[in-house]
């Protein structure tokens, strides 16, 4: 198996990487990179491929050069505000570059894995008709975001269908432009959220064999990001009393990093066999609220001062409602790594 990663320098990206290695002598990894990294460069068995998503020709050889391509590549959000200064950045990354990576599949016949998010659900933070299921992958007709994504969506996608054509970025780019000067984002919309909803939606149109994964809050050793479980670990390590907060959310499904590089590779082979294969997956985890977390960190730690927010200070926001029974419709022998132990193998990392 020759697994291609875009966005391997990124933070689960560059975990996967390893485990994907890990997991047998004869596999090998490549490796889409803006820009060279020693620290894959140095891994056996992992080839570098030097050029982003909007390099057709490496792109192109890099895809020819894979078996199954998974597809990492994203802007990660850092705030609201920021992000709807940003939104340009974040719509090129999540929707046009989603879809140039799935059209190159498509052209060269390899099957892609692409890494969607949660957050797709909450494209209508402001309404209580939210994307809910497994195979909901557009905006409720009735959502204030229906108008910008369906002329987002119309306007993009031929430009990715023709796969005898390269696609046609900067094309993408001016119908993209053009469209978010005319049409402000809703208010109650995360920039975040749409975009990776707008690349989800032309990927699954674009590419010839698909299965885009919704994850949910990843954790585990090697997976330094601004996580909730990452920011509570390190406020435990300073042996300082804190709160346990999960902001807007009174419960997170979290999914502990192994099991993904597990789930990975289960959809990496499944794509090469003819049977069926969910075009989405969402790949949730455990449901855990933070009480439950809280009793997890003092059964490890012992006597922690760890308080818990008070559930009325919590600002209106979206509970993530997803059913465990959605991801074993298809993986139903797939084990989840319990919660308390990835916490307690996360800390002892």
């Amino acid at each position: 198996m020759r697994y291609g990663v875009v966005g391997a320098s990124g933070t689960l990206g560059q975990v996967v990487v390893r485990q994907l290695l890990a997991r047998s002598t004869s596999g090998s990894v490549n490796v889409l990179l803006r820009k060279p990294d020693r620290s894959l460069a140095a891994l056996d068995r992992c080839e570098i491929f030097v050029g982003g998503i909007f390099d057709d020709d490496q792109l192109e050889n890099f895809v020819k050069a894979s078996d199954v391509v998974i597809n990492f590549a994203a802007r990660n959000p850092a705030g609201n505000a920021e992000d709807r200064q940003n939104c340009r950045d974040f719509f090129e990354v999540n929707g046009i570059g989603a879809a140039t990576v799935a059209a190159v599949t498509a052209r060269n016949e390899r099957p892609l894995v692409h890494f969607s998010s949660v957050a797709v659900y909450e494209t209508d933070a402001g309404n209580d008709r939210c994307v809910g299921t497994e195979r909901d992958v557009l905006p409720a007709p009735e959502s204030e975001v229906s108008p910008l994504f369906a002329q987002l969506y119309a306007g993009l996608l031929p430009l990715f269908e023709q796969r005898e054509k390269r696609p046609d970025h900067r094309c993408a780019r001016d119908i993209l432009g053009r469209l978010l000067n005319a049409h402000n984002l809703p208010p109650s919309s995360p920039v975040y959220g749409l975009s990776k909803l707008l690349g989800e939606a032309l990927a699954l149109r674009t590419a010839q064999r698909i299965c885009a994964v919704r994850m949910s809050d990843v954790y585990g050793p090697g997976h330094e990001s601004r996580g909730v479980v990452t920011d509570h670990l390190r406020a435990l390590a300073v042996g300082r009393p804190f709160t346990l907060d999960f902001g807007f959310r009174s419960s997170i499904y979290f999914v502990y990093i192994d099991d993904v590089s597990e789930l990975i590779a289960d959809i990496a082979n499944r794509c090469l066999d003819p049977g069926d294969l969910p075009s989405v997956v969402n790949f949730v985890g455990e449901r855990t609220d933070e009480a439950k977390f809280a009793d997890v960190l003092r059964g490890i730690c012992g006597d922690v001062d760890i308080a818990v927010r008070d559930s009325d200070e919590r600002p209106a926001g979206i509970d993530r409602r997803y059913a465990r029974e959605l991801f074993e419709r298809s993986f139903r022998d797939f084990n989840f790594t319990p919660f308390a132990d990835g916490i307690r193998t996360t800390l002892a990392g």
